[in-house]
């Protein structure tokens, strides 16, 4: 599976099956943002090469978060040129589910049946210090999940406000709030950094602090602050 932007995919050689990704950053640093651009970049494949509905495999898209729901709302649907409103306009992540309360084994019970009745290719939670439990026995427990299923495992997480920054102002992997063990067990990490001027610019910076190639350094995504979509720069 792929990000969906070149330069990212060409860093980090995509996301693999069983993966278990972290895309951290501050608040409205543009967390979610990068996730549901990342899933709806994977819905528009699906869409490409399952266009019979009744077989496309799915997105399973859990979420303590409004946010989410605000950004999906203003994602374009390339097929209804954006006069959607995303939630229609996107039947895949119609497998949204809110809850007030959310586990890991609830996710887990729960990707569970639905592979029971049909093929799902994604798993994005949103956001890690929303869920109940330890957070290191969270952690454990998606990244079991994530193996046992072959699925990749996308997880949304919070930094602390006042994190320190490296020389270039990326956030550093080891300062997720109240998530050490995810950062540490997570096969790729995603660094989110987007500031008030980047927004200005239509900038939209990405630190890779690790991948499953090895491989690390910045990505810069071109960003429409009116709609939330992200694009790779020409």
């Amino acid at each position: 599976m792929d990000y969906g932007f070149r330069e990212l995919d060409e860093m980090t050689g995509g996301i693999k099956p069983g993966e278990l990704v972290v895309i951290g950053g501050r608040p409205a640093s543009g967390k979610t943002a990068l996730a549901l651009n990342i899933t709806a970049n994977e819905e528009r494949r699906i869409k490409r090469d399952f266009p019979d509905k009744e077989n496309q495999p799915l997105i399973s898209f859990f979420s303590t978060e409004m946010n989410a729901m605000k950004i999906l709302a203003g994602l374009p649907d390339e097929e209804e040129d954006g006069k959607l409103p995303k939630i229609i306009s996107h039947p895949i992540l119609m497998r949204f589910q809110k809850y007030t309360e959310l586990t890991a084994e609830q996710i887990r019970t729960d990707v569970n049946q639905k592979l029971e009745k049909r093929k799902l290719v994604l798993i994005l939670i949103d956001c890690f210090q929303s869920l109940e439990g330890e957070p290191g026995e969270t952690a454990l427990q998606l990244k079991k999940m994530a193996e046992e299923t072959g699925l990749p495992v996308i997880v949304i997480s919070r930094t602390a406000c006042d994190i320190e920054k490296g020389a270039k102002g990326i956030p550093l992997a080891a300062y997720f709030r109240d998530a050490e063990k995810l950062g540490e067990i997570a096969d790729t990490v995603l660094l989110t950094n987007q500031d008030d001027n980047d927004k200005i610019l239509s900038r939209f910076p990405i630190s890779v602090a690790r991948s499953g190639s090895g491989k690390s350094g910045t990505v810069v995504l071109d960003f429409d602050d009116s709609t939330s979509r992200l694009s790779d720069r020409d």
